[in-house]
């Protein structure tokens, strides 16, 4: 699992998510298919805790397509409520402002997730900016 930011899809687990995820969209299959195969190929180990780049990156995809199951929202949920994500990254030895910052990532994405996307990305549009610039520093 590699990590090149603090940023929620600065890392490989994330990248591959959005890239097999929106591969699978453009195709026009059905998101509740991408969804088992994204996460039978991704997420790993056995619980939240040891997967928890898998659920933010998958709910925020989902996001941006307009699709957000209800379980992945819960799922969303729990890990920023619970500080489950910021503990392992406290455990990295990571300075106090990445920890904030990475904090506030996690804060807006739970916020987005209260609501539908009013402009989500259609199948094939390859002009359509799925991530501010934060989300991957």
């Amino acid at each position: 699992m590699g990590k090149f930011g603090i940023g929620i899809m600065a890392n490989d687990t994330a990248m591959d998510c959005e890239g097999i995820y929106l591969e699978m969209y453009d195709q026009g299959i059905d998101p509740a298919i991408i969804r088992k195969e994204v996460q039978k190929q991704l997420a790993t180990g056995i619980g939240v805790e040891q997967n928890t780049e898998f659920w933010l990156s998958l709910a925020f995809v989902q996001w941006h397509i307009g699709h957000v199951d209800e379980d992945v929202k819960v799922i969303v949920w729990h890990i920023v409520d619970n500080d489950i994500d910021l503990d392992l990254w406290r455990k990295m030895k990571i300075t106090k402002k990445e920890v904030a910052y990475r904090a506030k990532l996690l804060r807006e994405l739970k916020f987005r997730l209260q609501f539908e996307n009013e402009n989500p990305r259609q199948p094939g549009d390859d002009t359509y900016e799925m991530y501010p610039e934060s989300y991957y520093e």
